[in-house]
């Protein structure tokens, strides 16, 4: 038998929550995580109102994020952005070299990195500001979504089917490696057009599936 949690939580909260044990396949490199936290008191304008929250990876949006670099200078991994009654809240992760080529970071070379001593809050709050006020705007974020909960419903099929603990992990990997290059330019590259013959199969979805030990196809077979 196999059983299988599936969290939402954006980290490892449901599945420690329930003694698995969780394996990181990637993260920032430890000098350029720097995480930066910002609030702003909630405005009442008829556009305020209309602000959603979002998550934006710049893997995923790289246009964008080039966009916001070349017109503010701020170099991102990721950003996000939620909005309540009480407050509008930021958490964005600038590089390193960024925040000196702003100057934010008095020395790069200081230890520790964002000592109070070594930061400079007028050119903080200038990138900040430089990065409320540029339109960030995206698609295909629901899409991502849909078929990211697809993938992982067709790895459990394969799963309980009788696959391997590996073969599971290499079909979900190949259907990974299509969903994350996915953007609005990307788009036609990689997902079929015919959206209404959409299935469990990744191959009815994503035009390149690279799985050695077979095509994502032999899921079919199960469901």
């Amino acid at each position: 038998d196999v059983g299988a949690v599936v969290g939402t939580d954006g980290g490892a909260v449901v599945g420690e929550a329930v003694g698995i044990q969780t394996v990181e396949l990637g993260s920032l490199r430890a000098e350029d995580a720097i995480g930066l936290v910002c609030n702003f008191a909630p405005m009442s304008t008829a556009g305020a109102r209309k602000l959603r929250s979002f998550a934006l990876a710049s893997q995923f949006y790289g246009p964008l994020f080039r966009r916001l670099s070349e017109a503010t200078g701020a170099e991102l991994e990721n950003i996000v952005f939620t909005k309540s009654k009480g407050s509008y809240y930021f958490v964005m992760t600038p590089t390193r070299r960024c925040l000196a080529q702003c100057g934010v970071l008095r020395d790069p070379a200081h230890k520790p990195l964002i000592a109070r001593e070594n930061v400079d809050r007028a050119a903080l709050e200038a990138f900040v500001g430089d990065i409320h006020v540029f339109r960030l705007t995206c698609q295909n974020r629901i899409v991502r979504g849909f078929l990211s909960s697809l993938d992982v419903c067709s790895t459990l099929v394969r799963w309980s089917g009788g696959a391997s603990r590996e073969a599971a992990h290499e079909h979900f990997s190949a259907s990974f490696a299509q969903l994350k290059t996915l953007g609005a330019r990307t788009r036609a590259s990689v997902l079929r057009p015919e959206e209404g013959k959409y299935a469990l199969d990744p191959s009815t979805r994503y035009r390149t599936l690279n799985c050695a030990s077979g095509t994502a196809a032999a899921v079919a077979s199960t469901i």
